[in-house]
């Protein structure tokens, strides 16, 4: 149980910060 919840824990942060660069890429290409 700990495992798996350590697992989404990291899945959210990753996701997190894949969304954080996705959005600056786009607003790089934008500008």
């Amino acid at each position: 149980a700990l495992n798996i919840t350590g697992d989404a824990a990291c899945a959210v942060i990753i996701d997190a910060i894949a969304e954080e660069e996705a959005q600056g890429e786009f607003k790089q290409q934008k500008a």
